[in-house]
């Protein structure tokens, strides 16, 4: 991925990407493992905020959020239409912050 990504991603991100890498990897394998087991979720009880960007560009996205919001018995689901996935770090941090603080 460190080789593939200067081919995709400008200067900028990529330092961005780079510094959490480490544990996004780590991050991705337990997802891997973790693999269509998010029926399991229904156990928790506490409240839930699911934040996604609109401008992903990732169908799964979608339907990852409607299967938490199926699952969870208490889930708030908050889309930032004009956010990426990077958004909440790079063009709408305050929107995010708001969002999470309200929730919180």
């Amino acid at each position: 991925m460190k080789l593939l990504l200067p081919l995709f991603v400008g200067p900028a991100d990529l330092e961005q990407m780079f510094d959490p890498f480490p544990a996004s990897l780590l991050e991705h394998q337990v997802i891997g493992q973790l693999n269509n087991s998010y029926r399991k979720y229904q156990r928790i009880e506490a409240d839930v905020l699911v934040m996604f960007g609109g401008k992903s560009g990732l169908d799964w996205v979608t339907e990852a959020t409607k299967a938490l919001d199926a699952v969870l018995s208490s889930v708030a689901v908050r889309e930032f239409p004009k956010l990426d996935h990077f958004g909440p770090g790079k063009t709408g941090p305050l929107e995010a912050a708001t969002v999470a603080g309200t929730f919180f």
